[in-house]
This record gives C-alpha cells, sequence and structure tokens, in this order.
C-alpha cells in the first residue's frame, strides 16, 4: 500500500490560514482607504484655508479702493459746496451798493476758493492712491484711461482756482481800501480772468465725470474677480 506524500499535505494552505489572509489583506486595504481619505480632507481643508485667505484678501482689498472713493466723494462735495457758497457771495456782492457788505462777501469768497484748493489736493490724493493700489495688483493698462481724465481734471481746477483766486484777491484788496477811503485800480482784467476761470472748472467738472466711469469700471473688475473666488471657494 502506497503511503500518503506528507509533505504535499503539510504544504496546502490550511483553512485557517486563509482567513487570516484575507483579514489582513482587508485590513490592509482598510488601511489604505483611511490613509487616502484621510489625504484627501487634509487636501480639501488646505484648498478651503487658501482660498478662504485668498477671498480674504479680495474682499479687504475692494474694501479699501471703497473707502478711498468714498473719501473722495466726500471731498468733492465739500469742493461743490464751496465754490456754490463762493458763487454765491460774489452774486451778493454785485447786487449790493453797500460797502461794508460787499467787503464782506468779497472776504467770503476769497476765503472759499483758498479752501478749494485745499479740498481739492487731498482729493486727488485719495484718487492717486486708489488707482496705484490698482496699479500694484492689475498693472498700469487697468488704470491708464483713469489716469489720463485724472491728469485732466487737475490741470483744468489748478487752472480754474488760481484764476478765480486772483481775482477775488484783488477784489478783495479793492473792498478793503475802499473802506479805508482809498480807491485802487484793477491790475488785472478781472472779467477776462473770471470768464477763463470758468472754462478751466467747466472742462475740469467734464473730465471728472470721465474719471467717475473710468472708476466705475475698475471696481466692476474687481468685482467681477472677487465674485469668480467666492464662487470657487463654495464649490471645494
Amino acid at each position: 500500500m502506497d503511503r500518503p506524500d506528507l509533505t504535499t499535505v503539510t504544504n496546502r494552505p490550511r483553512p485557517g490560514h486563509i482567513a487570516i489572509a484575507v483579514v489582513a489583506a482587508v485590513v490592509v486595504v482598510l488601511i489604505l482607504a483611511l490613509g487616502l481619505g484621510i489625504k484627501q480632507r487634509h487636501d480639501r481643508d488646505a484648498r478651503l484655508v487658501a482660498a478662504r485667505l485668498d477671498l480674504i484678501d479680495w474682499t479687504t482689498y475692494r474694501a479699501s479702493l471703497q473707502h478711498l472713493f468714498d473719501e473722495n466723494q466726500r471731498l468733492l462735495k465739500r469742493f461743490d459746496a464751496l465754490s456754490r457758497d463762493a458763487d454765491a457771495a460774489s452774486a451778493a456782492r454785485h447786487d449790493s451798493h453797500e460797502l461794508a457788505f460787499k467787503n464782506k462777501e468779497a472776504r467770503v469768497e476769497y476765503l472759499d476758493v483758498g479752501q478749494m484748493q485745499a479740498v481739492t489736493d487731498a482729493e486727488f490724493a485719495n484718487i492717486h492712491d486708489l488707482l496705484n493700489r490698482v496699479d500694484e495688483r492689475y498693472g498700469a493698462a487697468l488704470t491708464s484711461t483713469a489716469r489720463q481724465h485724472l491728469r485732466e481734471v487737475e490741470t483744468g481746477r489748478s487752472d480754474g482756482i488760481q484764476d478765480w483766486s486772483r481775482a477775488a484777491e484783488v477784489i478783495y484788496e479793492e473792498m478793503r481800501a475802499a473802506l479805508n477811503g482809498r480807491y485802487l485800480t484793477p491790475p488785472i482784467d478781472l472779467v477776462a480772468y473770471y470768464d477763463r476761470s470758468s472754462r478751466e472748472l467747466s472742462h475740469a467738472e467734464t473730465a471728472s465725470a470721465a474719471l467717475s466711469d473710468d472708476i466705475g469700471a475698475i471696481f466692476r473688475r474687481i468685482d467681477t474677480d472677487v465674485t469668480r473666488r467666492r464662487a470657487a471657494l463654495a464649490q471645494i
């Protein structure tokens, strides 16, 4: 009788060994899947943090520009109020025959025009700051048209205020001299100075409206970029 091949029987996988191997394989797969899931969650969390920080950066940037523009608008309203007050003082002076009153209104006009220059300087400083910040993030191409209109506003305002201030100063000196019994001959053609100032300030106002449109277009571009980042964050 043939003897059984004990070596062959011994080398066959036993059911218990097979079960252990299967369990081990499953455990390895689970560990790998768990590790992959943890990595994916970690990667997603990292993308979320980066996207949130990016959105915060852009919204903060947008808010800083809005603050500069709002301050510019406040100063522009102040400029317009001073201009109207100076015009009213000039008209009141023309309509009066009482010397003391004419002197008072001449002084109001002269001081108002002087303040207009200070307000203008602050107003333009804000716009230059705004455009410089846009240049830093987008480059000069986005602000080129706005800068052209800004130069026109600055030139028109500066020339217009200078001519108006000179005319108002001469009139104020005349009024003070008249109150002291003296009469001065104006060293300049007052009508020509007023007319030139009116044209220069009118040109500056037209350029200012164009500048406002330019800045509006810049804000729309920034708003588009902020919206795109907000949408990207929502999709993560």
